[in-house]
């Protein structure tokens, strides 16, 4: 079995499609799937992580129908992972929509997000939902921040707003009258925060090695296709609490760790009484072998 994916991994610090890129080259291999990044003559199935020109990047949706003209038989894969509501955009779902017609099963990261495209008019119907994973070395640390304080932490790549700077924000002018909170932000930010320590953007085990440190961890982010940091967070089996707009990171927080206002969030943090989360995520190898059942099946 051979694929081609159309995006290449960057190393370092990046947004979390990367990270499944970069468990496609790693794992896929180890199962029997031979991993191209070019256009070659036996391509069995494309696997479409955006579909957009942004070489050298990502081969486009359109190189990709020119290809499957002279190769009808090569099957075509797209994950989608985003949208524009969720970065305050509007460029991106149009192409995505028209992309689906060309496109022979669609792996969606989420119930909301495969929701939100049938709303849409989506032309694939041929759907699996698949969550992603998380690296083998997030899991629970008895090791906690030790200063008799509840500390509270939350981290992405981006810093659009969109992720919920309205709430980090207003967690930040809270924390500066309290002696028994702090707020930690690991990321990219925009410099507004004055209380709030800010920490890397980290990669990889990084990242896990200083979220295992923290008691509760906040989400504000909105109209998430899924979000990265919420099952980075649930592989730290931190309690992690979410907006209730905040997409797909509410069916991974489930329901009884959803808050709607900033009043709402700060009752919540002020209960000191904070609920573990039902949902645990997968790792990346579990995640690969989804998605090789998925290549065999459309490869008939």
């Amino acid at each position: 079995m051979k694929i081609l994916l159309n995006r290449y991994p960057v190393k370092g610090p990046w947004g979390g499609g990367n990270l499944f890129v970069e468990a496609c080259y790693d794992i896929l291999p180890s199962l029997g799937v031979e991993v191209a990044s070019s256009f070659e003559d036996d391509i069995d199935v494309i696997l479409m992580c955006d579909p957009r020109p942004r070489p050298p990047q990502n081969i486009s949706i359109n190189e990709i129908i020119a290809y499957k003209k002279h190769r009808p038989k090569t099957k075509l894969i797209h994950r989608v992972n985003d949208t524009d509501i969720a970065r305050n955009t509007d460029f991106l779902e149009p192409i995505l929509i028209e992309g689906s017609k060309y496109v022979d099963h669609t792996v969606f990261i989420s119930k909301w997000l495969r929701d939100y495209y049938y709303d849409k008019n989506w032309s694939c119907k041929n759907n699996t939902i698949i969550y992603n994973g998380v690296a083998d070395y997030y899991c629970e640390s008895t090791k906690k921040i030790d200063n008799g304080k509840v500390n509270i932490v939350t981290h992405h790549w981006s810093n659009n707003r969109m992720k919920g700077f309205d709430i980090y924000e207003a967690i930040d002018d809270w924390v500066s009258n309290r002696d028994d909170f702090t707020f930690t932000y690991i990321g990219r930010e925009s410099g507004t925060f004055k209380n709030t320590k800010v920490l890397g953007p980290f990669h990889g085990e990084e990242i896990a090695d200083h979220l295992k440190l923290y008691d509760v961890y906040v989400s504000a982010a909105k109209y998430e296709a899924m979000g990265n940091h919420i099952t980075e967070s649930l592989g730290c089996n931190l309690p992690t609490y979410g907006h209730e707009n905040g997409g797909g990171v509410v069916e991974l927080v489930g329901k009884n760790n959803i808050y709607k206002t900033w009043k709402e969030l700060e009752a919540i943090l002020l209960s000191k009484k904070y609920s573990k989360n039902s949902f645990k995520p997968s790792s990346w190898s579990q995640c690969m072998h989804k998605f090789k059942e998925i290549f065999d099946e459309v490869a008939i």
